[in-house]
């Protein structure tokens, strides 16, 4: 019985650091339909202790948002950014291998976003 427990702790935390590995690093990010300029990012998602930040950088202006604070909950990271006076709210989630997310406007709704590593 005590070997299963071990063998299960084990198990989610090799999950949890496989998790974290995959939402980590550097991602190409485009959100579909958004209005012009505001379509393509670069999001570098970091963790240090257990805390997410996200630096956004807007690829068509150069515009910078660094260090944003994001929360990891139910597998999901989740933040609100503020663009041009607007709070968008940002969920970003791993499902089946693949970067997934979603970029929550009160003005044009919800627009999904799709994540990409870059090349090197």
């Amino acid at each position: 019985m005590v070997l299963i427990a071990m063998y299960s702790v084990m198990a989610m935390a090799m999950h949890n650091r496989a998790s974290k590995e995959k939402l980590e690093g550097r991602w190409n990010v485009k959100v579909t339909n958004a209005p012009g300029g505001y379509q393509d990012y670069v999001f570098d998602i970091n963790e240090d202790k257990g805390e997410y930040t996200v630096d956004i950088l807007f690829v068509d202006s150069r515009f910078r948002l660094p260090n944003r604070t994001l929360t990891l909950k139910d597998g999901k990271l989740t933040g609100n950014v503020t663009v041009d006076g607007e709070t968008i709210e940002i969920t970003i989630w791993e499902e089946k291998g693949v970067m997934q997310g979603t970029a929550k406007s009160r003005y044009i709704g919800t627009l999904p976003m799709t994540f990409t590593r870059p090349k090197n």
